[in-house]
């Protein structure tokens, strides 16, 4: 058997990874106890052990919900987290587009304006994970981010703000904006 790449194991990607698999499971699939979660991690390169997986899951919020039709009951991520949300003063806002541009790099494979939004697809089960960092983000124009399964949609104050928030989320052009009546127009070589 191959030895497995070491992956260093941050709490901050430990979260993540917590994140990715709570995420992609539910009903029947989904993660039922704590000991199925360790293994599940320890798969994933990040051994754990049961009081460090509960102590994550109880920073992050984490909650079991049961189905009450069949009586199973699964772990889940919820979207908001107040433990986490306390943490955005602490944040640089550089650290926050690193990361930002990093889940971009990773896991989107197209991004869209269309009105005053931007619409982001992902890879399948992403938009949860990129629509999140995105929401961290301060940046002038933003007013709200939507998660779904594989993708999210930035919500903008104006079709301006929309196309310089996609420019500077793709890495493309500046953000320069144009006064002429037919609207922004994206920034390209010179």
């Amino acid at each position: 058997m191959a030895a497995r790449p070491h992956i260093p194991n941050t709490k901050l990607q430990r979260h993540q990874a917590i994140r990715r698999i709570l995420n992609g499971r539910s009903g029947r699939d989904g993660v039922k106890t704590y000991r199925e979660l360790r293994a599940v991690l320890a798969d994933n390169g990040f051994p754990a052990a049961e009081m460090t997986v509960r102590a994550d899951m109880a920073e992050m919020g984490c909650v079991k919900i049961k189905d009450e039709a069949t009586g199973i009951a699964w772990w889940i991520v919820p979207a908001w987290n107040p433990a986490a949300e306390n943490l955005r003063g602490k944040l640089d806002p550089e650290v926050v587009e690193r990361e930002v541009m990093v889940k971009m790099t990773a896991h989107v494979s197209d991004a869209t304006v269309v009105g005053d939004r931007v619409h982001i697809m992902t890879e399948p089960r992403a938009g949860y994970l990129v629509a999140y960092w995105i929401a961290w983000l301060e940046w002038q124009g933003i007013i709200a981010v939507q998660e779904m399964l594989d993708g999210c949609i930035v919500y903008c104050a104006s079709l301006e703000d929309a196309t310089i928030v996609r420019q500077r989320l793709v890495g493309e052009g500046g953000a320069d904006r144009d006064d002429s009546e037919d609207g922004p127009v994206p920034a390209g070589p010179e």
